[in-house]
Protein backbone atom coordinates (compact mmCIF):
# COMPACT_ATOMS: atom_id res chain seq x y z
CA UNK A 1 0.00 0.00 0.00
CA UNK A 2 1.14 3.39 -0.18
CA UNK A 3 1.10 4.07 3.64
CA UNK A 4 2.64 3.39 6.82
CA UNK A 5 0.88 0.03 6.96
CA UNK A 6 2.63 -1.20 3.95
CA UNK A 7 3.41 -4.82 3.52
CA UNK A 8 6.98 -5.63 2.20
CA UNK A 9 6.92 -8.94 0.22
CA UNK A 10 7.08 -10.87 -2.45
CA UNK A 11 5.39 -10.74 -5.64
CA UNK A 12 4.31 -13.43 -8.00
CA UNK A 13 2.52 -13.78 -11.30
CA UNK A 14 1.41 -17.33 -12.36
CA UNK A 15 -0.64 -18.49 -15.06
CA UNK A 16 -3.91 -18.19 -12.80
CA UNK A 17 -2.94 -15.86 -9.97
CA UNK A 18 -1.17 -12.67 -8.87
CA UNK A 19 -0.11 -13.40 -5.17
CA UNK A 20 1.40 -11.09 -2.79
CA UNK A 21 2.92 -13.22 0.08
CA UNK A 22 3.86 -10.82 2.90
CA UNK A 23 6.62 -11.55 5.00
CA UNK A 24 5.95 -11.77 8.85
CA UNK A 25 8.88 -9.65 11.44
CA UNK A 26 10.77 -13.58 11.39
CA UNK A 27 11.40 -12.64 7.74
CA UNK A 28 12.26 -9.03 7.97
CA UNK A 29 12.71 -6.00 10.81
CA UNK A 30 9.85 -3.90 8.64
CA UNK A 31 7.74 -6.51 9.49
CA UNK A 32 7.77 -6.06 12.84
CA UNK A 33 5.04 -7.26 14.41
CA UNK A 34 3.31 -8.49 11.65
CA UNK A 35 2.17 -12.27 10.98
CA UNK A 36 2.63 -13.46 7.19
CA UNK A 37 0.12 -12.79 4.86
CA UNK A 38 -1.17 -14.41 1.39
CA UNK A 39 -3.19 -12.17 -0.77
CA UNK A 40 -4.22 -13.92 -4.05
CA UNK A 41 -5.71 -12.19 -6.95
CA UNK A 42 -7.16 -14.61 -9.64
CA UNK A 43 -5.91 -12.80 -12.54
CA UNK A 44 -9.46 -13.39 -14.83
CA UNK A 45 -10.65 -11.09 -11.70
CA UNK A 46 -8.31 -8.18 -12.90
CA UNK A 47 -9.90 -5.32 -14.88
CA UNK A 48 -7.53 -2.72 -14.50
CA UNK A 49 -3.88 -2.26 -14.05
CA UNK A 50 -2.35 1.48 -14.10
CA UNK A 51 1.12 2.54 -13.27
CA UNK A 52 1.06 5.37 -11.69
CA UNK A 53 3.08 8.34 -10.49
CA UNK A 54 3.34 9.11 -6.63
CA UNK A 55 3.79 12.38 -4.79
CA UNK A 56 7.60 12.79 -3.70
CA UNK A 57 6.54 12.54 -0.26
CA UNK A 58 5.24 8.90 -0.78
CA UNK A 59 8.31 7.80 -2.64
CA UNK A 60 10.33 9.52 -0.28
CA UNK A 61 8.33 7.45 2.70
CA UNK A 62 8.54 4.73 0.26
CA UNK A 63 12.09 4.20 0.44
CA UNK A 64 12.15 5.76 -3.36
CA UNK A 65 10.46 2.36 -4.98
CA UNK A 66 11.18 1.74 -8.58
CA UNK A 67 7.41 1.07 -9.58
CA UNK A 68 3.81 1.64 -8.45
CA UNK A 69 0.66 -0.16 -9.31
CA UNK A 70 -3.26 0.08 -8.94
CA UNK A 71 -4.85 -3.33 -9.62
CA UNK A 72 -8.30 -3.38 -9.41
CA UNK A 73 -10.48 -6.31 -9.54
CA UNK A 74 -14.06 -6.66 -11.04
CA UNK A 75 -15.10 -6.87 -7.59
CA UNK A 76 -13.74 -3.03 -7.55
CA UNK A 77 -11.38 -3.54 -4.67
CA UNK A 78 -8.06 -1.94 -5.50
CA UNK A 79 -4.76 -3.48 -4.58
CA UNK A 80 -2.03 -0.98 -4.56
CA UNK A 81 1.94 -2.79 -5.53
CA UNK A 82 4.61 -0.41 -4.58
CA UNK A 83 7.28 -1.97 -6.17
CA UNK A 84 11.10 -1.46 -4.87
CA UNK A 85 12.15 -3.44 -8.09
CA UNK A 86 11.48 -4.98 -11.25
CA UNK A 87 8.76 -2.99 -11.97
CA UNK A 88 9.06 -3.55 -15.66
CA UNK A 89 9.19 -6.83 -15.35
CA UNK A 90 6.08 -7.25 -13.88
CA UNK A 91 4.27 -5.13 -16.16
CA UNK A 92 5.63 -7.69 -18.57
CA UNK A 93 4.36 -10.52 -17.31
CA UNK A 94 1.25 -9.08 -16.31
CA UNK A 95 0.68 -7.95 -20.25
CA UNK A 96 1.97 -11.54 -20.86
CA UNK A 97 -1.02 -12.89 -19.38
CA UNK A 98 -2.65 -10.86 -21.86
CA UNK A 99 -3.69 -7.71 -19.55
CA UNK A 100 -3.03 -4.05 -20.25
CA UNK A 101 -1.26 -2.38 -18.44
CA UNK A 102 -2.38 1.50 -18.34
CA UNK A 103 0.22 4.17 -18.24
CA UNK A 104 2.98 1.75 -19.01
CA UNK A 105 6.17 2.98 -19.42
CA UNK A 106 8.01 -0.56 -20.47
CA UNK A 107 6.17 -1.76 -23.42
CA UNK A 108 2.34 -1.26 -25.04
Amino acid sequence: GLGLRSRPGTLIVTDTELIHYSYSWLDTLWAIGEPPVRVSILLKSVCEVRRIDISFWIRLLQLWPDSTFHVVTDDKVRHEFVLQQRGDQFALAIRSKGIVVVNDTAGN
